[in-house]
C-alpha cells in the first residue's frame, strides 16, 4: 500500500485558492501550504512506514504501528495499582482521570472566562463577525482553539493509555461521539452543561445495562440526542439571548 499527499500551491493557482478557501481562518495552515510537503505512508513486509520529505529536509522515515494496531504500554509505566475508598474500588489510573478531567475543566473554565484569548474565543464563537468588527484576530482566536484543544486531548489521552495499559490511533473515537453528544445535549454555549450532560450519558447507561443488554446500552446516547433535538434544540442549559 502506498499513499502520499502533495501541497505546492505556489506552483498552481487552482490548488492555492481551494486551500485558501478552506483554511482562510487559519494562518498556520497557509503557512504550511507555501512550500512542498510530501507524506508517504508505505507497508512493506507487515511493517508500516511514514516517510515525510519537505523542501529543506532529507526524507525522514519511521517505523509506525499498523492502522488500528493496539500496543501495550510497558509495565513499569502503568497505573494499575488498587485504591479502595469506603468500599469503592479502583485503580491509581482512574483516580488520575478523575483528578486531571477536573482540573483540565476547571482551567478550560477560567481561560474561557478570564483572559483575553478565552473571551476573544467566546466572542467569535457568538458572532464572528461583530468579532471581526471589534478588533480580534480571527487567525489567532482558530490557532488558539486548536493548540487548546490538542493539549486538551493529549493529556487525556495519556492518562487514560497509562490508566489502562493500551494506545492505538482510534481509541478516543468513541469518547469524541459521545462527547458531541453530550455537547449537544447540554449546550453548544455552556461547559457545565455539556460536563452536566455527560453525566446524566453515563448514569443513563449504566441503569440501561441493568435491563437491557449490554449491545444495546450505547444507544441511550443516542435516543437522548434525539430527544433533545425533538424537544430542546438548544440544549439543556444554553443561555437564551436577548
Amino acid at each position: 500500500m502506498f499513499l502520499t499527499f502533495t501541497a505546492r500551491p505556489s506552483d498552481s493557482p487552482f490548488v492555492e485558492r481551494v486551500w485558501r478557501s478552506q483554511s482562510h481562518a487559519a494562518g498556520v495552515f497557509l503557512s504550511v501550504a507555501t512550500s512542498h510537503v510530501e507524506i508517504a505512508v508505505t507497508r512493506h513486509e507487515g511493517r508500516t512506514f511514514l516517510t515525510v520529505r519537505g523542501p529543506e529536509t532529507k526524507v525522514s522515515s519511521a517505523d509506525c504501528p499498523a492502522h488500528g494496531e493496539w500496543l501495550a504500554i510497558p509495565q513499569q509505566y502503568l497505573l494499575s495499582s488498587p485504591l479502595s475508598f469506603g468500599g469503592i474500588n479502583l485503580s491509581v489510573g482512574e483516580l488520575a482521570i478523575g483528578i486531571v478531567s477536573l482540573v483540565m475543566l476547571a482551567s478550560l473554565q477560567f481561560m474561557l472566562h478570564r483572559t483575553r484569548t478565552g473571551i476573544a474565543i467566546r466572542a467569535v464563537s457568538s458572532n464572528l463577525v461583530g468579532a471581526q468588527f471589534s478588533g480580534i484576530d480571527i487567525n489567532r482566536v482558530v490557532v488558539a482553539v486548536f493548540i487548546v484543544g490538542s493539549l486538551l486531548g493529549a493529556v487525556a489521552g495519556m492518562v487514560v493509555s497509562l490508566a489502562y495499559g493500551n494506545v492505538q490511533s482510534y481509541m478516543g473515537l468513541t469518547v469524541v461521539i459521545k462527547a458531541f453528544v453530550a455537547m449537544v445535549i447540554g449546550g453548544l454555549t455552556s461547559l457545565p452543561g455539556a460536563v452536566i450532560a455527560g453525566i446524566l450519558i453515563g448514569v443513563a447507561e449504566s441503569t440501561a445495562g441493568i435491563f437491557l443488554p449490554s449491545a444495546w446500552t450505547e444507544m441511550v446516547a443516542y435516543g437522548m440526542l434525539l430527544l433533545t433535538l425533538l424537544f430542546l434544540p438548544q440544549g439543556l442549559f444554553t443561555r437564551r439571548r436577548a
